[in-house]
């Protein structure tokens, strides 16, 4: 199980995805803003200020959170990140069944990376 774990932590590192190089106060709030608003793609944004601790402390359980609602708006990525966030236990406990249902979301989506993690989880899951 340990190694199980581990290969999806590397998987998550090289899978994750990442746009956001630095955020100051105001890109926070410009992002919250608009993720309140309904912008998946801010909502997104902010997962991953939250997840790599880009000008906040990192907070892994605000990035599920906001992973979650771009997610929730349909937004791919979010999808994506958010499997793995489950995949791992990051920000929440370890949820393999959740995470091969919202990598089949982000799969559905259009998210290149979420259909390769799906087919990798549900091949281990079967094993």
């Amino acid at each position: 199980m340990r190694i199980f774990t581990v290969v999806f932590m590397f998987m998550f590192l090289a899978l994750v995805n990442v746009s956001v190089s630095y955020a100051d106060s105001k890109v926070v709030a410009k992002y919250d803003k608009e993720c309140t608003s309904g912008d998946t793609n801010s909502c997104f944004e902010l997962g991953l200020i939250y997840a790599n601790g880009e000008g906040v402390e990192k907070n892994s359980k605000r990035a599920v959170e906001f992973y979650t609602k771009a997610c929730d708006g349909n937004n791919p990525d979010g999808c994506g990140n958010l499997a793995m966030m489950y995949a791992i236990g990051e920000g929440v406990a370890v949820d393999y069944d959740n995470a091969l249902h919202i990598s089949e979301k982000g799969c559905d989506l259009g998210n290149e990376n979420a259909c390769k993690f799906k087919k990798i989880l549900s091949d281990k899951m079967m094993k």
